[in-house]
């Protein structure tokens, strides 16, 4: 039986703020692999990497092993082709989704409107008017409140991510410094992880995305 804490508006937010343990595990693995990612990217357009590590031997290997088989396929025109054709196809299916949501916004408005109730003193409006542009008005404003944040927080992250990567790639930090400065790059990205899922959560307004306990 939910107690008047859990039922409380409070409780629900506090709460669709923390991690669950999935997304807790998934914003970390997305953390790893979004500096991975970056770091085997800058790899393939330096031409190696760590050419010092084993007197060049790790070097030869990762050259003749990973990065000419991966610059042989970037480069590959019909392998370019299927690429760009994904990613317009998924900022298409981006401008579906947007556009789809704001005429069922605007649907949704102008049905709830129109079902009034005329009584002898005054024209009641549906109670879902008024439920519909809160839910609205809430959305808006975390649409807004997370742009903010993107742009203040990706800025330094993607700085520090392009500035850190080509001196690891050849060799030219401190191990101790460099480890370190890895591990807060990804605890970075994983913190940016969880502010998507937290605004999925607060955009869609739920406590945990992917339940049917909104508790």
């Amino acid at each position: 039986m939910l107690t008047e804490r859990q039922n409380s508006t409070g409780y629900r937010l506090i709460r669709s703020l923390l991690p669950s343990p999935i997304s807790g595990v998934g914003c970390i693995c997305f953390g790893i692999l979004i500096v991975a990612f970056y770091m085997l990217i800058q790899s393939i357009t330096i031409g190696t990497s760590l050419p010092d590590l084993f007197d060049g031997e790790w070097g030869v290997l990762y050259t003749n092993t990973i990065v000419q088989p991966l610059a042989t396929l970037f480069n590959n025109e019909t392998a370019n082709k299927v690429a760009i054709i994904f990613v317009w196809g998924f900022f298409g299916l981006v401008c579906y989704v947007v556009v789809e949501y704001i005429s069922s916004t605007i649907k949704n408005l102008r049905e709830a409107r129109s079902n009034v109730q005329v009584t002898v003193e005054r024209v009641v409006w549906h109670a879902g008017v008024k439920e519909f542009l809160t839910a609205l008005a809430w959305r808006v404003g975390v649409l807004v409140v997370f742009a903010f944040i993107a742009v203040t927080v990706l800025q330094p992250v993607l700085e520090s991510l392009a500035i850190l990567a080509p001196n690891t790639i050849l060799g030219g930090t401190d191990t101790s410094e460099l480890v370190q400065r890895l591990a807060l790059l990804c605890a970075a990205w994983t913190i940016i992880g969880h502010l998507g899922v937290v605004f999925l959560r607060l955009f869609m307004m739920r406590v945990r995305l992917g339940s049917d306990d909104p508790y």
